[in-house]
C-alpha cells in the first residue's frame, strides 16, 4: 500500500485475495472501508519459477464490501471475474468468510509447512488429523467474539479442503521451500493477537506460529 498509494485515483477500489485477517484492515487504513473489498479464493497454485505458476486446483472465489454490505462495484468485479473464467460470487458478510478461511488455514498451513508434507497427509494420519482439528477448534473459540461461526461446519470444511487439495503443497510450505516470508503473521499470528485481546490462551496456534517463524529465521 505504501508503494502504490500515490498511483491510485480517488475512486480506486482495492481488492485483497491474500490469506489472513490483517490485509483488509491495512488497506482500509489507507483508502477507507468504502474503497476496500475483501476476498477469499480456494484456487490452488504451485509456484514453478519467476513469472510461471501451475494452476493446481480449481475453486471458488468470494468477494464482498469490507467489512460487509452491498456495493455495485463489487458486483461488477464479480461479473468480470466470471466472464474471464474465474468462478466468483459475492457475500454481504465477507468478514465471516475471511475468518472461516483463516481458521481453516490455521489448521492446515503451518502443520504442512513444519513437517514438509502434502495437504492430504493431514487426513491420512490420525495424529495429524487430531492436531489439525484441535487447532481449528481453538481458532474457532477465539473467533467467537468477532463473528458468528458454526464449529462443526468449519471443522468439516477444513477436512474437505485437505481432501480436495490432497496433492497440493500449502502456500506456507511453498514459501518455506522457496525461502520467502510466509503468511503465518496474518494467519496464526493474527489469531494469537485476537486471543491476547481477549486474555485467553492459544497454545496450539502459538506453538505452530513459533515453529514456522523458526523455519523462516533460517533464511530471512
Amino acid at each position: 500500500m505504501d508503494s502504490i498509494y500515490d498511483h491510485l485515483s480517488s475512486s480506486s477500489m482495492i481488492l485483497s485475495l491474500q490469506n489472513g485477517l490483517k490485509n483488509e484492515e491495512i488497506i482500509s487504513d489507507f483508502v477507507g472501508n468504502e474503497r476496500t473489498i475483501g476476498g477469499i479464493t480456494s484456487n490452488g497454485v504451485t509456484y514453478l519459477e519467476p513469472g510461471k505458476v501451475k494452476h493446481a486446483g480449481k475453486g471458488e472465489t468470494v468477494i464482498g464490501s469490507y467489512p460487509g454490505g452491498k456495493n455495485e462495484k463489487v458486483e461488477k468485479i464479480c461479473n468480470i471475474f466470471n466472464y474471464a473464467g474465474l468462478e466468483t460470487s459475492t457475500s454481504e458478510n465477507i468478514l465471516l468468510k475471511i475468518w472461516e478461511k483463516a481458521i481453516i488455514n490455521s489448521g492446515i498451513n503451518p502443520i504442512t509447512a513444519v513437517l514438509k508434507i502434502k495437504n492430504g497427509t493431514l487426513i491420512e494420519d490420525e495424529y495429524l488429523t487430531q492436531l489439525m482439528e484441535d487447532t481449528v477448534l481453538e481458532s474457532v473459540g477465539i473467533a467467537e467474539d468477532y463473528v458468528d461461526l458454526d464449529e462443526k461446519k468449519v471443522l468439516n470444511e477444513t477436512k474437505k479442503v485437505a481432501k480436495r487439495t490432497s496433492e497440493n503443497l500449502s502456500s506456507m510450505l511453498q514459501d518455506i521451500k522457496n525461502e520467502k516470508r510466509t503468511e503465518v503473521e496474518q494467519i496464526n499470528g493474527a489469531i494469537i493477537e485476537k486471543a491476547d485481546e481477549k486474555n485467553v490462551s492459544a497454545p496450539l496456534n502459538r506453538t505452530l506460529y513459533r515453529l514456522v517463524k523458526g523455519l523462516e529465521n533460517k533464511y530471512l
